[in-house]
C-alpha cells in the first residue's frame, strides 16, 4: 500500500520548528506570486492552537504534513507538503485520506480545500482523489502579493 512505509502522527509543539522548512520548501513556487514564505513560526504554531497538523515520518526524519480543521461538519485541510525525497510515491494522497479520515471520525460531512487559482496543476490533483470546484472565495489582496489573487475552493463528501 502506498504510504505505509510512513509513520503518522500528530504534531504537537515541538515539531512547529521543524514544519517551517517543510511547508515553506513545498509552497516554494508560490514566491513568483507572494514577496514572503508561506509560513513563519509564529504562524505555524497558531495553526497547532487552532487545528491539527498530521505528519508523516520515515526513521524519525518528517516527510511530510497537512493541516486539518475541524468547522463544524465541514472539514478543511491545507498547507499540504511533502519533502521532495518523498514526492510521487503516494504520500499526499495519503496525508488527504488521513485528513479525511480524522474528519469523518469527527462528524463531517463535507471537506474542503482552498487552492491558489496561479496554481493550475493542483485541481486535477485533488480532482482525482474526489474533489470537485464548490466556488471561488475573493479576498483582500494582501500588501505582499505580487498579482492579484482570489482561492478556488475544492470540496468532496465525506460519506
Amino acid at each position: 500500500m502506498a504510504g505505509s512505509e510512513f509513520n503518522y502522527r500528530m504534531a504537537n509543539e515541538s515539531d512547529a520548528e521543524a514544519l517551517v522548512p517543510l511547508i515553506n520548501h513545498a509552497f516554494e513556487m508560490e514566491l513568483q506570486y507572494f514577496d514572503s514564505e508561506r509560513i513563519d513560526l509564529a504562524q505555524t504554531r497558531e495553526h497547532l492552537k487552532k487545528g491539527t497538523i498530521l505528519l508523516a515520518e520515515s526513521d524519525g526524519r518528517l516527510a511530510g504534513c497537512n493541516y486539518v480543521e475541524l468547522r463544524g461538519e465541514i472539514g478543511y485541510f491545507g498547507l499540504l507538503s511533502v519533502d521532495p525525497v518523498w514526492q510521487g510515491r503516494g504520500l499526499g494522497r495519503k496525508l488527504v485520506e488521513q485528513a479525511e479520515g480524522f474528519c469523518r471520525e469527527a462528524g463531517c460531512c463535507v471537506m474542503q480545500i482552498r487552492v491558489l487559482n496561479h496554481r493550475t496543476e493542483l485541481p486535477p490533483f485533488y480532482e482525482k482523489l474526489g474533489y470537485s470546484a464548490a466556488r471561488v472565495e475573493e479576498v483582500e489582496q494582501v500588501p505582499f502579493a505580487r498579482v492579484p489573487y482570489h482561492f478556488l475552493i475544492m470540496e468532496k463528501p465525506l460519506l
